[in-house]
């Protein structure tokens, strides 16, 4: 009896042991090592993902400490490794295959893992519907950048122009700087002078990195996004608990910066202090690298076409983590003083006017930022950006030195301007949904002040509600329609749509395409100014429409990783069609005001390429632009002037020394436009073109906390450039010319880092 009952459960146990092993091998371990390409380090903290290639179900870990995550794994999975400083990587896993090594290739200019500009939250660069260029953290410093300006003047469809009282200003893709929203961590930066920010007051000490899109942002972030958005994102998390950094800087032209950070890390909070100071003593063509006037006389010499600027700054953070939420207190503060000494006056050359500038910024930011649940999050920005420029004009006697604040009223201007924002937001974007969205508010309360605004104050209202959708049509396809609707205290406000697609058609081939409608609100000056003495006679109107425009634009993307090196090539195309573009002009008599003039094009393409070998890097691009000419309706001229830019960079890092050597190009083509002359006839006017380049020498040192670096600025000695074409105003040096650079300078950069790791007990 007993030997029949083993005979009937040999055949059950052998029937189970089958099904077991069928499952095992269907369910295998999954195990997976993440190492570096070159040493074979194994990389602790890399985010691999896993895919099936038949559910589309996702699952993540991060590797750890000997650089492995292991997965119970069924059927063919789609990988992808992401880590910071490295090429993402991805392959395809076969069914039954246990054991793999992903090695990631060092990226010497190394992408973050997530962009959040205009995304629903921290998303893939790669993987984002919109095209968005990324200025790292490692970029900036190879580069030396201080300051906005220096950083994005070697960026191709951007193009600075510097007044040398009002600072510098940007146009994108041939809008003007009036049409570019300027973020710090998606807030607003307010002082808009003449419709632009100065980039030269954006410090980049507490930079982590800068992420730029191009095209109408209008259904996200509303007026001044027609032509897109630059936004700046801060330095926000510390590993050790905590730090000291010092950045000092010196430049040959009579620059001398310095910039400090400290911050610390308890538990559930981190706080943080930064601040510095900005002096530059002024340049002029005449002066010689590493010029200083041992002896300065009070004679034409004092006069400077830069002029001496001295800048504080400082910010202060706070942020406290919660299970499922985070609340942030952000303070800023800066000031700025420019001084423009003016020529002694004839006949005897002992007295001058002097202007003094004066700038005031301040912003205070409250992010509060909840987790719902797995697929939804909630955040709210509060914020309250306060800015004042005072001028004065003295008359300064050169033989007592002494000062006098000049009578005229119409010598001496305060203008101050506050802005408070308000906007609530809700996503829906775990990465593995095929529908998500975003849906908000935007609530935004602006006032100006000053003697030159008609009644001396006047407010602005806007208030929206926006929200787009992302949905996968299928594994390769995303479409993202959008819609904004405002309503607006002072003019009539439409609807503004947008949509945007990505297409994946191979791992290495992705399409994206746009279209967008954008609009720019006009500014309080725009409006109310008001400016009336013996030689000026400028007025507001209140009867102005929104600038409004419909942008097209596509790009073609290819990346190849291989074992030992990396590229991509880009192709992108864009198209501009604004309406009621608002200018300065003529009325009648001798009458100024503001004016809607109708239509204004732009259009252009151009393509870049990035190739990495081992420690090289290597980057370029080109891009032809056209910008229309509104004569073209009824003169016999081209519709578009067309201009070329060419850039170019290289970083180095030499393994054997640990250098690293980093050059940047570009060449930014003449810009050509057209007018009417006294004669009735139409005269073609022109920029120059002209060449810019400078080249860095840097290492780090013990380990990694302490940097130097050598640097030389403007190789090709770039000063001014002939042009013909009006700036807008009237401090430029000379009006046959527009100023580009001090001529060639040299830099010194020390910063060291120290990191304080909390004691093992």
């Amino acid at each position: 009896m007993t030997s029949s009952k083993h005979h009937m459960i040999r055949p059950q146990l052998l029937f189970s042991l089958a099904v077991f092993l069928l499952i095992s091998r269907l369910t295998a371990a999954q195990e997976i090592v993440v190492r570096d390409a070159y040493t074979g380090e194994k990389l602790q903290g890399a985010l691999v993902s896993l895919q099936s290639a038949a559910t589309a179900e996702t699952r993540r870990q991060f590797s750890d400490a000997d650089g492995k995550v292991v997965f119970t794994a069924a059927g063919k999975q789609v990988l992808s490794v992401r880590f910071t400083g490295y090429h993402t990587y991805r392959d395809t896993l076969e069914n039954g295959m246990e054991k793999f090594t992903a090695r990631l290739l060092p990226a010497i200019d190394s992408m973050p893992v997530v962009v959040v500009t205009a995304q629903y939250g921290a998303a893939d660069p790669d993987e984002a519907v919109q095209q968005v260029k990324i200025i790292s953290r490692e970029k900036i410093d190879a580069r030396g950048a201080q300051n906005l300006r220096e950083l994005l003047n070697s960026e191709t469809n951007i193009r600075i122009a510097q007044d040398q009282v009002l600072g510098s200003s940007m146009s994108l893709q041939g809008l003007s700087g009036e049409n570019v929203k300027i973020l710090i961590d998606g807030v607003p930066v307010i002082g808009r002078l003449n419709g632009n920010i100065d980039l030269s007051q954006i410090n980049l000490g507490n930079v982590e990195r800068i992420e730029i899109v191009e095209g109408p942002l209008s259904v996200n972030y509303g007026t001044n996004a027609l032509a897109g958005a630059v936004n700046l994102i801060s330095k926000r998390t510390q590993a050790s608990p905590f730090s000291i950094q010092s950045d000092n800087y010196y430049e040959s032209s009579g620059n001398y910066n310095f910039t400090g950070r400290t911050g610390g890390r308890l538990k559930r909070s981190m706080v943080s202090l930064s601040g510095g100071r900005n002096f530059f003593d002024g340049w002029s063509a005449a002066h010689d690298p590493f010029y200083v006037d041992w002896q300065p006389i009070a004679d034409s010499t004092r006069f400077d076409e830069w002029k001496p600027r001295e800048q504080k700054f400082a910010t202060f953070y706070f942020c406290r983590y919660f299970d499922r939420a985070s609340l942030g207190l952000t303070a800023d503060v800066f000031r700025e003083q420019i001084v423009n000494r003016g020529l002694p006056r004839a006949p005897y050359g002992e007295s001058a006017f002097d202007d003094y500038y004066r700038t005031a910024r301040r912003s205070l930011v409250l992010n509060y930022k909840h987790r719902l649940s797995s697929k939804y999050n909630f955040s709210t920005t509060a914020s309250a950006g306060f800015f004042g420029r005072i001028k004065n004009r003295y008359f300064r006697d050169l033989t007592t030195l002494q000062d006098q604040l000049v009578s005229d009223a119409g010598q001496q201007d305060t203008s101050v301007f506050s802005l408070f924002m308000f906007r609530p937001v809700i996503t829906r974007s775990a990465d593995s949904l095929r529908f998500r969205f975003e849906a908000g508010l935007d609530m935004n309360y602006e006032t100006a002040s000053g003697l030159r605004i008609e009644g001396r104050e006047k407010q602005i209202g806007d208030y929206a509600a926006y929200a787009s959708a992302e949905y996968k049509v299928y594994k390769k396809l995303a479409l993202r329609p959008g819609l904004r609707y405002s309503w607006n205290s002072v003019f009539k406000t439409s609807p503004v749509p947008s949509l945007s697609l990505r297409y994946e058609a191979t791992d290495r081939w992705t399409l994206r395409a746009s279209y967008a409608r954008g609009f720019r609100a006009p500014a309080l000056k725009e409006l109310y100014f008001y400016f009336v003495d013996i030689n000026h006679n400028i007025l507001g109107n209140t009867a102005l429409l929104p600038e409004e425009s419909d942008n097209a634009q596509v790009s073609f993307t290819y990346k190849k990783a291989g074992k030992s090196n990396a590229w991509r090539l880009n192709f992108s195309g864009f198209y501009n069609d604004m309406h009621n573009m608002i200018t300065l002009a003529l009325v009648t008599g001798t009458e100024y005001s503001y004016i809607n003039i109708g239509r204004y094009k732009t259009t252009g393409g151009g393509m870049n390429v990035a190739l990495q070998r081992k420690q090289v890097q290597v980057s370029a691009g080109a891009l032809y632009a056209g910008r229309y000419n509104e004569l073209s309706a009824e003169n016999d001229v081209p519709v578009f002037s067309w201009s070329p830019e060419l850039n170019g960079s290289f970083d180095w890092k030499i393994a054997k020394t640990e250098l690293m050597l980093a050059g940047f190009y570009k060449y930014t083509g003449r810009l050509p436009g057209y007018t009417i002359n006294a004669a009735g006839e139409t005269e073609l006017l022109r920029m120059n073109d002209y060449h810019t380049a400078d080249l860095t020498l840097s290492r780090r040192w013990w380990e990694k906390r302490l940097m130097t670096e050598i640097g030389l600025r403007n190789l090709f000695d770039v000063k001014n450039v002939a042009s013909s074409i009006s700036s807008g105003n009237a401090h430029n040096a000379s009006g046959s010319s527009a100023p580009i650079a001090t001529g060639r300078q040299y830099f010194f950069r020390v910063l060291w880092d120290l990191s304080f790791e909390k004691k093992k007990s």
